[in-house]
């Protein structure tokens, strides 16, 4: 099993932004870092995701953050995913900025990948999606851990249920050439700060 954490924020020239995230696999000891101005991202020839937790990607409000959203960073992705690994992608609301989820969603299969979606209210953001991306069909587990207080093996399913508000939209692949999440995030998101100052 391999595990992301995010160790630290360092701020880079002109308004770059550099998370630095460590890799730990647990089977094979191998580190390396994924720096998230995608251009390096290393793990090593021998290091295979298990899986990836991506904690939280920022927001792709910018041309900068918007390469780690793009077919050739999932790309990349894909290189170094196990054959039953995963990564979980925090994308954004696939009710506020649904034009944007599903953005990611195309981009994630345009790689090959297969993208299977969920959403949850977060308290203090709404409705909010991810999407697990990996080469095997994704399974719901059979069983879940012991004490939660909210989440049900009944009211699981529910996560996966796309309602028609939320429903799939056609949507362009994300590319390092176009760039069109940025403009598209900025553009739904815009709505909702104009919306609320009004």
């Amino acid at each position: 099993v391999a595990q992301a954490q995010r160790v630290g924020h360092v701020p880079a020239h002109e308004g770059q932004h550099h998370f630095k995230w460590v890799v730990k696999a647990f089977e094979d000891p191998v580190q390396g870092a994924v720096d998230q101005t995608f251009t390096e991202f290393k793990l090593g020839p021998n290091c295979r995701l298990c899986l990836l937790r991506q904690n939280h990607f920022p927001d792709p409000t910018n041309f900068s953050i918007g390469k780690l959203y793009t077919n050739a960073f999932y790309a990349l992705l894909d290189k170094h995913l196990a054959a039953s690994g995963c990564a979980v992608i925090q994308t954004t609301s696939p009710q506020v900025a649904r034009t944007s989820f599903w953005t990611v969603v195309s981009t994630i299969e345009s790689v090959g990948l297969n993208a299977t979606l969920h959403h949850t209210h977060v308290p203090s953001f709404g409705e909010w999606g991810y999407v697990v991306a990996s080469r095997r069909p994704y399974r719901l587990p059979e069983k879940l851990p012991e004490g939660l207080r909210f989440l049900t093996p009944q009211s699981l399913p529910t996560l996966f249920d796309f309602p028609l508000d939320m429903a799939r939209v056609p949507t362009e692949v994300n590319r390092l050439s176009n760039q069109v999440l940025v403009t598209t995030y900025e553009a739904e998101w815009g709505r909702v700060a104009k919306s609320g100052a009004d």
